[in-house]
């Protein structure tokens, strides 16, 4: 035991470590599974999903793969996951993120930065991380790919900014076409925030029906108009709606 302990502080490089994140991430259809669990595939058999941090761990950590469970008729279940070795692929994707975050790390200097923000840039800055350490790396390439589209949409507002326009009036109820730049959870008031564009003026509404946007990407809505405001970010026209239904 003492051993197994010891290697949780042994640390790797970071760009090894990235890599096999970035693996453990194509290997769990592009998700961060925090935990892993079975699923049943036929009668008596359990297929494991294991979690990103596991994956990481285990591949790069021989000494601490779990023993090899069994199936139903007491035949050793391979854990085929863990032989698996990242590509020339995934360390370039892997270079792709440390990239990033080396530029969030200039970024966040004399800035408040929260735990996982901190365990984050000293892994960057110092170039390696601990086997205890791994979970947080094995996250980052979701939240890489989720902080890339984010930076696309903030991107394309700047660019509408200049151009966006106030739609309809206070009090009005409008009918609109919308395309969809991004949904966010906002978690202290347990609703959706929808980030749109309505041709080339900045539609933004809060929702609890998110169900009725997840797959929507463009289309025609009812709304009405809540207020008009300057966007504290890129400093545009913001249309605000409430009541907002699906036509």
């Amino acid at each position: 035991m003492s051993k197994a302990r010891s290697n949780y502080n042994t640390t790797y490089p970071l760009k090894d470590v990235m890599a096999h994140s970035v693996m453990a991430y194509h290997i769990n259809n592009n998700e961060y599974r925090p935990t892993g669990n079975y699923e049943s595939d036929n009668p008596g058999r359990l297929i494991p999903n294991y979690a990103n941090k596991d994956l990481v761990k285990h591949s790069i950590v021989e000494e601490l793969r779990p023993n090899l469970s069994r199936d139903s008729d007491g035949k050793l279940i391979p854990n085929y996951a863990y032989d698996n070795v990242p590509d020339e692929v995934h360390y370039e994707i892997a270079d792709e993120i440390i990239s990033y975050y080396q530029g969030l790390m200039f970024k966040a200097i004399g800035g408040k930065v929260n735990d996982f923000e901190s365990k984050v840039l000293l892994a960057v800055k110092e170039d390696k991380v601990a086997v205890r350490d791994f979970g947080i790396i094995a996250s980052l390439p979701k939240s890489h790919s989720l902080a890339v589209q984010r930076d696309l949409v903030e991107q394309k507002q700047v660019e509408l900014s200049d151009s966006s326009n106030f739609i309809g009036c206070v009090g009005d109820t409008t009918e609109i076409t919308i395309e969809i730049m991004r949904i966010n959870f906002i978690q202290n008031l347990n609703c959706h925030v929808v980030n749109a564009r309505s041709g080339d003026n900045l539609v933004v509404f809060f929702t609890s029906k998110y169900k009725d946007f997840e797959n929507f990407t463009t289309g025609a809505i009812r709304g009405r108009v809540k207020r008009h405001q300057t966007s504290n970010y890129h400093n545009g026209k913001e249309t605000v709606l409430n009541y907002v239904k699906v036509m």
